[in-house]
């Protein structure tokens, strides 16, 4: 069986569009996966409390982000040429015009957004191994702040980086791992998990040393991007999820039925959630 544990900034990017690398396409495939159950997601507590938290303070964040770009767009300058000076202007106030659509959307249909991303993971979640944060976590966590080791080595707070680490290294604690089992870890931090930023997907000396003394050398695998190891390393089962989800729809079509149930199960869910205030100008 292969296995995922992701790191919160992975589900983030999910449900927010902060990079390229995490196209929408990546929730379906994996909610695909986890519906046939061709893999299987191990979620520690902490990054479920982490990812809450950060989509509520995320989604605040965005219309202060539009302001700043609102306040660029107002000092921003052109070249003073009579010709040229209008057609600047202009492109500035049709700018600024849509911006200050897209935020009023926001702050009016706030809540709705906040409860349709909750959702969505709420969903991933849902189909999940979830590990508890119990007194053996904690105190390893708490030997390693002791010892200064990754990513306890510096003065950054990241306890809850260190508890994702004690999650993996004693996994074998919470499930049963067979020989030819794998995990693949992703995670984007690479100031907290990585070697460096030049070996981002290589895990750093003490966290490498770690695994070896648990015997999870070859078992866990880290990763950076999780779109790129679901087409890398997941294809094989991508492919097995599909041809199941194919016969499953061709099952309900010769039932009658006229929807396929992979996308009526995960938009229907989602539009409950953001009823008509999803799309208050459709």
């Amino acid at each position: 069986m292969k296995y995922l544990l992701l790191d919160t900034n992975i589900f983030l990017d999910m449900v927010f569009s902060r990079t390229k690398s995490s196209p929408p396409e990546t929730l379906l495939r994996l909610d695909n996966l986890l519906k046939w159950e061709t893999i299987s997601l191990i979620v520690p507590e902490i990054v479920i409390v982490e990812t809450q938290r950060h989509i509520h303070n995320l989604i605040n964040e965005i219309p202060n982000n539009v302001n700043n770009i609102l306040k660029m767009l107002e000092e921003s300058y052109w070249i003073n040429i009579e010709a040229e000076l209008p057609k600047y202007k202009a492109v500035v106030k049709e700018t600024s015009k849509s911006l200050k659509e897209y935020k009023l959307r926001m702050e009016t249909n706030k809540e709705n957004y906040m409860k349709g991303l909750r959702v969505r993971v709420n969903r991933l979640f849902s189909k999940a191994t979830i590990i508890k944060t119990d007194n053996d976590l904690v105190f390893n966590v708490a030997k390693r702040k002791l010892f200064k080791k990754c990513p306890l080595h510096t003065n950054k707070q990241s306890d809850q980086d260190a508890l994702i680490i004690e999650t993996l290294l004693n996994i074998k604690n919470y499930i049963d791992i067979g020989p030819k089992d794998e995990i693949y870890f992703i995670s984007r931090n690479y100031k907290d998990f990585s070697k460096s930023k030049a070996e981002s997907d290589i895990f750093h000396d003490d966290i490498q040393n770690d695994l070896s003394e648990a015997g999870l050398i070859g078992t866990i695998k880290y990763r950076n991007l999780l779109f790129k190891t679901l087409k890398d390393d997941f294809d094989v089962e991508h492919i097995t999820a599909s041809e199941i989800q194919e016969e499953y729809d061709a099952f309900l079509v010769a039932q009658g039925e006229n929807y396929s149930y992979s996308n009526y199960d995960y938009h229907a869910d989602l539009a409950d959630a953001l009823d008509d205030e999803y799309n208050p100008n459709d």
